[in-house]
Parts: structure tokens; C-alpha cells; sequence
């Protein structure tokens, strides 16, 4: 009778398990999270057991930007508070310079998706900074408000031991100023209970009338399997109230085939699940007479799940470029990929739940902000030099950031933003900034644009779908708020030298119409719903874009710029959400209405990198930017400001090889020519025109010029006198432009000689040039040359130079140090005809 009860125990016990599994694993977020006040139940996963086989978006998300509605009267209210005029300093309104001029968008929000959201939830938030703000004048200067605003500052990283609350069941982790790239959390602890689910959540802040927080990223570990498999299995996923569930991502993947790459990570690794061997040794004892035990080594066949019921992990999830990373005990387990609208620098908590005995959990590398007092050595350094109407602009550069990457902006103060034209006031920089969920970020980032005076905030909240609105915000900018030849967009991980982008600007010529950058000329939309740049049918219905230019780095001409801020004030800008494509899109809208677009390509422009003779590296971390800025000055320090000034100078590359060096020096016995020299100074002649640069500096110059001329490659041989001839003669239409030879403007009705690449010079200018260069100083389009002169080489292949010494008197030199020279007939002394060209070759 006892076995009788005991065997029907076990087997109501079994009953009682298969039931509870798969009741409880059908939902898994049904058990409530624990809060202080009351506890909050999760709307519970309601989608079908296989619904991971889709592999399209949901639907919500294709038609998100389909079915906005255009702001209501009660929304109005809402958003009523961005423009209205506020009492505040020159100091403080100092970051609204755009802000006003964007008040279109409210009409127009639903133009983009998340548009109506982004304005409405920034109504929401700017009343609350405002708000802040004006405590903050209020309130009394004190010692302990002092501390607390200390404590308020964005941490850089969080932690907490033994943290499982009272009931065993559930951990919160507040992450106050969201994550970032390069962020992390780690969890410590044991999968333990008797179904063995449990699960990791990122949650976001309450959307306006969502009582729940959206979940960026569910990470559901299940031991036990569930309704598809009795194998563990990680589930990954999203939720919002308003949408429900996301496609789930299963690891390990029914299909290997469906295995994407994040950040070129497996989706899953592809050794989840599969059969591995471990084995063990076990002592025995031998049947020998001496009874010696034996070790003997036992195999045993199971699959590989990174997570054991009973045995300590270590799980560590990160924040990349394209998704987030989960390690397991040091080894790559998963990615998942952002979803649009669920960003990492949304995430406000993080909810461990379930199964799991946590020990410890870290957040790091979070994103904080910082302190004036502790730049305090050199904070006049890093604030924007001020704008001034008797200080005309030649560029402005707009940085794209997010109002959490604090540590980009710094670093970008602290590297580039040094360039000296930059701190000349010749370039402006500044940063356009969407505002953040968060009310402390948003002070944070107040705070930092009244410190430094280069941020411009923007009327919304930060959504990918919405950085169209800030190439626009910077084209206003640039022609609005100041007038500059031309605007640059970039990134805040991008690293731009300044100096080469105006090199490389003065060396166009063209100053209207003109888009420089990566040019994609030949580029299809990608149709793909899995893509971050999926575009609909409805978005673009044609089967190829505009010529283009990569993000990371372009410029346009001031007339663009302005005649896009006068279409968006006319409601003719169509947007689109991606922002470079978008500037192809509008200039190509443009040419319809008289614009003539002038497409200049540059292959420095790197948009996945830093290769070598870069002008923008794009995906630098502020480490990376460090290290960039000190090799720039690096190569600063080696050529001396005088070498600084002769490479960054414009005028050097419309000089022919004709370089006259002075040198006073000063020997201690009159005839070492080794001594450092006191002072030294070059002259630069333009045969051209009759004009002349001196440069001074300290001495060590003439090996460094000769190293700069020696490491240039043989320059093409004349063009010939038919080619020459066969130019066209064109009259210029107005008087805009200059020649880039003799850099005098254009005359009006002048008539001038055009080359094949459609650069124009004046004749006798262009002429004197192809006499001794076959190609286009602009764009070196080759010319066609004598058949004789093809590979033949003018004296030795390089540079001659004149060296005078006061000491020793004239000498005439090669770069090979031998001395000697080529006669043109008239006495002068002659070069080789390679011109030391600055920029990189392509």
C-alpha cells in the first residue's frame, strides 16, 4: 500500500511539473516585478510557439511611419511650451540659436517616423528642464546643495552585491543616463529553481500614457525548453505596450542559415547546441593484489548550453555599434540587433527575474558628463570661440550627437576642435543634439552647452528615424545664424582634419552647387525589412538613388544650404530618413528648379575607419580620437610651425617646383655645415604671377622640405601643344569663382579656356601650366602628352632646389645632395617639373 501511494505521488509530482512548465514558459513575463509601492504586471508574451520563423519585421514597424497622424489640438497644448520666448541669458540662449527656426517640423511631424512622438515627448521633457533650471537660479548656493548636485552627475558606473530582494524573485538596477557604445552590464549569479527560466531585461523609461516601460531587449534564458523544443534555449526580443512582442530570435536557430551577423558577431554561436565531448576521470580500484587505485578517464556526449542549473555564470552583455553582445563566461553567446525606436541610450533599468540566484551585478562604462572644475586648467581652450559678424565663416561643421555621449563630445573638444582654424574663429563647430527622456541628462546637457558654448539642442527627441531634421537644423545653421561658404556634416566618432578639408576645399572650383564627400553615384535602395536602412516602396518607389555623398563626412556649398532651409520653410523639403541620401535626394530636387550640381569625389573620406592619408576617419572611439590627435601633433613637432604653416597654405600647391631657401646661420667654426642654424627662411615664387611667400621659422627646415619633395612621385610629363590648342574658349556666366592659378575672380563675360574635366582657367594661366604638368591642377585629368615625352624623366626625377648660405655662400642642389642643375637657356635654373602636390593621393 505505501508503494502503492508513493508511486502515485511521483507520478502527480511528474503530472504537476509538465503542467506548471509549460503554463508558466507560455508566458514568461507574467511573473510581476517588485516595486516599493505596489507590484506592476507586464503584459504577457502572447505570441504564437513559432513565430520565430518570420523573417520580416512586424508590421507595426514597416508601417510606423505610414500611419502617424499629424499633431491634435491636446498634442498642440503639449508642444505649445517649445517656442515660447524664455527669459534667458546671451549665455543661455546661446544653444537655441536653431531652435526657433525649426518650429515647421510640429506641422509637418508625421513626415518621418516617430516624428509626432519625438515633438511630443520633448514638450514633456523641455518644460521639465526649463523647470530645473529655473530652481537651480532660485535656489540658494550651500554646501549641502553643492554635494547633492554632485551626486546628481551621471555615474560612470553602478554596481551591487547580493542583490536579490527580499522575496527572492527580482532585481532592478536603475541606469539613470542610459547606455551607450562601449557600455556593459555584468551579471554574476546561479540558474537554480525547478523550472529554470529566468530572464534579463533592458527597460526604458514610460512613454506618455503607457503605463508600462518598453523593454529595449529581453533576454529569457529557458533550461527546461518550451513549446518548441525540450532542448534550453535563449530567447531574444522586444516589447512595447503599444505594439506587443517583436519577431523572437532564437539561440540555437532551428534554421543555421538564419544566423545574422551584429557588429560581425554570430546572431548565435553556432556552438550552442551542438554535441561536445567532456570527459572525466574517476578513481577505481584495480584488481591487482596491491589494490593501487587507477585513474580512468570516462567520455560523455552533451550538448553545449552555456548556462547550467546549479553552476556559477558570469554573463556580460555590451553595447556595440549595430546591437548588443552577450559573453558567457567569457565567450561570445549572442547578439541582438537595435530596433527602431529602441535605442541604447533609452534604457532607464535594468529586471533580472526568475530563476536565477544572483551574487552580484555591475554596470559600466556608462555615459557621464564632465565637471568644469576638473578642466579647469584648460577649459578656455576647449569653449567655442564666439560667432562675430566682422569675422566671416569658410565652414561650418555640424557634429551629429546623441545627448548621452558626453565622453564624444569631449573628446572631439579635445582633439580636432584644436585644429587652429578652428580656434581662429575661421570654422565653427558645433554639435546638434536632440533632447533625451531623461530629466538628469538633460540638465547634464544643458549645463555642458553653457560650459563649452558648441552644443545646438534640438526641438526633439533624439529618434534614428529623425537625423534628416538635424542635416536641415545645421543647414540653417550655417546660412541663418552665420553666413559660411560652405557646411560640413560629420559624426561625433568621426575624426576630420580641418586643415586638409580646407586644403582640399580651396583646390575646388567650385563654389556653387558644389557637393564634396564619398560620392555614391550608383546606389539602390535597400528592400530588405531585416535592414537598420530598410526604405519601402512608399518611401522611394524609384529603383536608384541620386549621387549622394557618405555621412560621416560631406560638404555643401552655401547656395544649397540655403535654398534647402528655404524649401522647408515653404513645406517643398521632402524628408527622408536617412540624411545623406536625403541631401542627394534634395540636391537632385534642386537641379529641377536651375541648380547645377557640381559632384567633387574624395576617396580620403574613410566611412568605415581610419586607413592611411585619411581626411575623416569615421568610428573612432574618444581613445582612438586621442590617439589620432597625437600623432597629429606628433608630425606638428617634426616640421615646426614654419613646416605647419607650409603644408596647411593653399597657395603651395599652385607652385611649380621652384623653392628658394635662405638660411642664416650661425656656425661655431665657420665651416661645419652640420651646426644648427639660429634662424632660417624659405621664399616660395609663382612663375605665374610674379608672387611670393615667405616663411620663417627655426632651423632643421631645408632636410624636412627635401624629405617633403623626395617622397612625391614624378609628376606627368607636358601636356602637348594639340592638346593644348584644342582647348574650348567659354565665356564665364556672372563673376563667381576665381582661377585657381592665379586666384584672381572671375571677370564678368570673360572668356576663358575650359579643359575636358570642365575646370576653367584663364588661357595664358593654363597654357604655362600643361607646359610643364599634363594634367588638370584641380582634378589631374590627364591630358594627352608627346609620344617622346611619355616616361621620360626631367633631369633625375626629382626636385632641385636653391640653398643660398650667408656663410658659405650659393650652392645649387638636388634632393640626392649632388650638386649641380638643368639650364633653360636664360641663366635660370630649372626643376624637374614634379610640384610637391599636399594633399594625399588618392
Amino acid at each position: 500500500m505505501k508503494r502503492f501511494y508513493g508511486g502515485l505521488l511521483v507520478v502527480s509530482m511528474c503530472m504537476f511539473l509538465t503542467v506548471y512548465r509549460y503554463v508558466d514558459l507560455k508566458t514568461p513575463v507574467e511573473k510581476p516585478f517588485i516595486t516599493a509601492a505596489a507590484s506592476v504586471v507586464v503584459t504577457p508574451n502572447t505570441t504564437l510557439p513559432m513565430e520565430w520563423l518570420r523573417i520580416t519585421l512586424p508590421d507595426f514597424m514597416k508601417e510606423a511611419r505610414n500611419t502617424q497622424e499629424a499633431l491634435s489640438g491636446d498634442d498642440i497644448a503639449v508642444v505649445s511650451c517649445l517656442f515660447v520666448e524664455q527669459n534667458v541669458s546671451r549665455e543661455e540662449r546661446e544653444p537655441l540659436l536653431t531652435w526657433n527656426r525649426l518650429e515647421s517640423l510640429v506641422d509637418n511631424a508625421q513626415s518621418l517616423a516617430n516624428g509626432v512622438d519625438a515633438i511630443k515627448e520633448a514638450g514633456i521633457v523641455w518644460e521639465s528642464l526649463v523647470s530645473a533650471v529655473e530652481a537651480k537660479k532660485l535656489a540658494d548656493v550651500n554646501e549641502n546643495q553643492t554635494r547633492k548636485g554632485s551626486e546628481e552627475l551621471c555615474p560612470q558606473f553602478l554596481s551591487k552585491m547580493n542583490a536579490t530582494e527580499a522575496d527572492g524573485s527580482s532585481l532592478k538596477l536603475k541606469i539613470p543616463c542610459g547606455l551607450t557604445q562601449g557600455s556593459s552590464i555584468t551579471v554574476i549569479g546561479i540558474p537554480d529553481g525547478l523550472v529554470g527560466s529566468f530572464r534579463i531585461d533592458l527597460t526604458g523609461q514610460p512613454l506618455p500614457g503607457e503605463p508600462d516601460p518598453p523593454i529595449i531587449m529581453h533576454y529569457n534564458v529557458r533550461l527546461l525548453g518550451d513549446k518548441s523544443t525540450e532542448d534550453p534555449v535563449i530567447v531574444q526580443n522586444s516589447w512595447t505596450a503599444s505594439h506587443d512582442w517583436g519577431p523572437e530570435e532564437r539561440c540555437p536557430n532551428f534554421d543555421p542559415d538564419m544566423n545574422k551577423k551584429v557588429d560581425d558577431l554570430d546572431e548565435c554561436n553556432k556552438m550552442v547546441g551542438r554535441e561536445v565531448n567532456r570527459t572525466s576521470s574517476t578513481s577505481l580500484q584495480s584488481n591487482t593484489s596491491r589494490g593501487v587505485p587507477v585513474a580512468r578517464e570516462a567520455s560523455k556526449q552533451e550538448r553545449y548550453f552555456p548556462f547550467k542549473q546549479g553552476f556559477l555564470s558570469v554573463a556580460t552583455l555590451r553595447v556595440g555599434t549595430e546591437g548588443m553582445q552577450m559573453t558567457v563566461d567569457g565567450k561570445h553567446i549572442t547578439s541582438f540587433a537595435f530596433r527602431d525606436t529602441l535605442e541604447p541610450w533609452l534604457v532607464n533599468e535594468v529586471r533580472i527575474t526568475g530563476d536565477f540566484r544572483l551574487i552580484s551585478i555591475l554596470a559600466s562604462g556608462l555615459p557621464t558628463s564632465e565637471e568644469s572644475e576638473h578642466v579647469v586648467d584648460d577649459l578656455e581652450a576647449l569653449k567655442a570661440p564666439p560667432l562675430s559678424p566682422l569675422r566671416p565663416l569658410d565652414l561650418v561643421i555640424g557634429v551629429f550627437s546623441t545627448a548621452n555621449n558626453f565622453k564624444r563630445r569631449m573628446a572631439v573638444r579635445r582633439t580636432w576642435m584644436q585644429y587652429d582654424d578652428v580656434r581662429s574663429g575661421r570654422v565653427a563647430v558645433r554639435f546638434f543634439v536632440g533632447l533625451h527622456k531623461s530629466p538628469l541628462v538633460n540638465l547634464e546637457l544643458w549645463n555642458e552647452a553653457r560650459t563649452y558654448g558648441d552644443v545646438q539642442l534640438m526641438p526633439f527627441v533624439d529618434y534614428y528615424s529623425l537625423i534628416s531634421w538635424k542635416t536641415l537644423a545645421i543647414c540653417i545653421f550655417g546660412t541663418e545664424v552665420d553666413s559660411a561658404k560652405f557646411i560640413m556634416k560629420t559624426d561625433d566618432d568621426a575624426f576630420v582634419r580641418v586643415d586638409e578639408v580646407l586644403l582640399s576645399l580651396s583646390m575646388t572650383n567650385n563654389t556653387l552647387g558644389l557637393i564634396y564627400g564619398l560620392i555614391n553615384s550608383d546606389s539602390q535602395p535597400i528592400r530588405n525589412p531585416d535592414s537598420k536602412w530598410y526604405i519601402s516602396y512608399e518611401e522611394w518607389p524609384e529603383e536608384k538613388y541620386p549621387p549622394w555623398a557618405h555621412g560621416p563626412g560631406y560638404i555643401v556649398s552655401r547656395d544649397i544650404a540655403e535654398s534647402v532651409g528655404k524649401r522647408f520653410k515653404e513645406g517643398n523639403l521632402k524628408m527622408f530618413k536617412l540624411e545623406d541620401v536625403a541631401m542627394g535626394i534634395w540636391i537632385a530636387e534642386l537641379t529641377k528648379h536651375g541648380l547645377e550640381p557640381h559632384y567633387e569625389n574624395d576617396g580620403r573620406i574613410i566611412s568605415d575607419g581610419c586607413k592611411d592619408g585619411y581626411v575623416v576617419a569615421h568610428y573612432q572611439s574618444p581613445s582612438e580620437m586621442t590617439c589620432l590627435w597625437q600623432q597629429e601633433a606628433e608630425v606638428g613637432t617634426e616640421t615646426s610651425s614654419v613646416s605647419g604653416r607650409f603644408l596647411r597654405n593653399r597657395d603651395l600647391y599652385l607652385f611649380l617646383p621652384f623653392l628658394l631657401g635662405f638660411s642664416d646661420q650661425e656656425s661655431s667654426n665657420g665651416d661645419d655645415d652640420d651646426v644648427a642654424s639660429s634662424r632660417e627662411r624659405i621664399i616660395l615664387v609663382n612663375p605665374f604671377t610674379q608672387g611670393m611667400i615667405v616663411l620663417e621659422g627655426s632651423s632643421g627646415m631645408n632636410p624636412l622640405l627635401r624629405d617633403i619633395l623626395e617622397s612625391r612621385e614624378e609628376g606627368r610629363p607636358p601636356a602637348s601643344k594639340a592638346s593644348i590648342d584644342a582647348m574650348p574658349i567659354v565665356q564665364i556666366d556672372g563673376c563667381e569663382g576665381e582661377c585657381v592659378i592665379c586666384l584672381e575672380e572671375w571677370k564678368s563675360d570673360e572668356m576663358v579656356k575650359e579643359m575636358p574635366c570642365k575646370h576653367r582657367f584663364h588661357g595664358g594661366c593654363i597654357e604655362k601650366w600643361l607646359g610643364f604638368h599634363g594634367s588638370c591642377p584641380v582634378c589631374r585629368y590627364e591630358m594627352p602628352v608627346d609620344g617622346d615625352e611619355v616616361g621620360k624623366k626631367r633631369n633625375d626625377g626629382s626636385e632641385i632646389w636653391v640653398r643660398f648660405s650667408f656663410n658659405d655662400g650659393p650652392r645649387i642642389r638636388d634632393s640626392s645632395g649632388q650638386e649641380g642643375g638643368n639650364n633653360d637657356g636664360d641663366g635660370n635654373t630649372i626643376g624637374s617639373g614634379t610640384r610637391p602636390v599636399v594633399e594625399s593621393e588618392d
